[in-house]
């Protein structure tokens, strides 16, 4: 008498195993704007495939493939002066795909690198960027998650949520963004939390509040946004603290960054504000006033706030002048100036500073001309 474990091994040689689980397709359904578009689909179970789509103006390649694997999906421009829609069916599970009318669904946002953690907005890494969405009016990116806000004014969330940075009520990671609020005009991502403004001029925040960050007066974590101020007209998010900025020139700040202080309510840090930076990856935070001067507080290990020494501020100190914008990186920081002159200070081990060293600046150095906008990375 052969064993159960013979009898399994001569059936799984001739094939009689059905498979364990249905093909899965991630993102199972894709909106695109009206111009040429490329995207890519994740395959996520294992099992022979073949791919095909029911309108001519989708290709999708592979054609064919076996075990798990992703598929490239190029939609063509619409002509048609309406929207459309197509499905594809890959591995035997149906793919929907909606494209808008040539020159319509607003702009569209598009992604590209590492993506272990789905933040991009669907399940695959990317070396090339690919669409996300249509129709998009402004976006952030946190740690190792995203969000954008489409013309509509709802909210979208993406990636990494084990904190309750979504704000979709759960820790589930989200490789396909899920809508978590309306009304929406500015996000700002964090570390591990979001901030948001509604148009009602109120301030939202969910995620780690371990700091105090989500400026509640707790330290409890939040899966769903819990309004925090009214009056709010713009916000910034560090790794683990928040500011905003209120319709009469006020800022505020709650939890920690990285200096002695850590905040559980908000607290109003300065007067006479017109806008307000910081940075998802960083601890340090800016400010511009409303005469144009730059100030800057929080860790300064590397110069980064640029006041020409490496102290910690626990207060605001002044920077620059004739600023209009700022941004930090991981430990180095960027000054934009009213005449399109780009200024850069702190950590430069990686030439970040784009000054032709690898010196650490402990003041703001001139490094070009005639720039628009500004952004720093971790170490770029």
């Amino acid at each position: 008498m052969k064993s159960p474990r013979l009898w399994l091994l001569v059936l799984c040689l001739f094939g009689f195993v059905a498979p364990l689980r249905a093909q899965t397709l991630v993102p199972a359904t894709k909106e695109v704007g009206g111009g040429t578009a490329v995207y890519v689909i994740d395959i996520n179970t294992p099992g022979a495939w073949t791919t095909a789509s029911d309108q001519a103006w989708v290709t999708v390649a592979p054609e064919a493939g076996m075990g798990g694997g992703q598929v490239e999906v190029t939609v063509a421009a619409n002509a048609t002066g309406s929207a459309r829609t197509a499905t594809l069916t890959i591995a035997g599970a149906t793919h929907g795909l909606t494209q808008a009318a040539a020159g319509g669904g607003g702009n569209t946002l598009w992604a590209v690198g590492d993506n272990f953690n789905a933040q991009l907005g669907f399940a695959p890494w990317l070396i090339f960027p690919a669409q996300v969405a249509n129709g998009v009016t402004a976006t952030a990116a946190g740690g190792y998650f995203t969000a954008y806000i489409k013309p509509d004014g709802s909210l979208w969330m993406a990636g990494y949520n084990s904190n309750g940075q979504l704000g979709d009520g759960t820790t589930t990671m989200r490789p396909t963004p899920v809508q978590v609020a309306t009304g929406v005009a500015s996000v700002a991502t964090g570390g591990g939390h979001t901030l948001f403004v509604k148009t009602d001029g109120t301030l939202w925040a969910m995620g780690i509040n371990e700091s105090g960050q989500l400026g509640d007066g707790t330290t409890t974590t939040r899966t769903t946004p819990v309004q925090v101020a009214t009056g709010v007209t713009a916000v910034a998010a560090g790794v683990r603290h928040s500011l905003f900025l209120k319709t009469d020139g006020s800022l505020w700040m709650a939890g920690a960054d990285n200096t002695a202080v850590t905040r559980k309510w908000p607290e109003r840090i300065a007067t006479g504000v017109a806008k307000v930076m910081a940075g998802s990856g960083s601890y340090s935070s800016f400010y511009v006033r409303t005469d144009g001067s730059l100030w800057a507080l929080g860790p300064n290990a590397s110069g980064q706030l640029g006041d020409g020494t490496t102290t910690t501020r626990t207060a605001p100190v002044q920077v620059a002048t004739g600023v209009s914008a700022a941004a930090a990186g991981m430990n180095f920081s960027l000054i934009r100036k009213t005449d399109g002159t780009l200024w850069a200070m702190g950590d430069n081990a990686n030439g970040q500073l784009g000054d032709g060293t690898t010196i650490n600046r402990l003041s703001p150095v001139q490094v070009t001309t005639g720039v628009a906008l500004i952004a720093a990375g971790a170490t770029n």
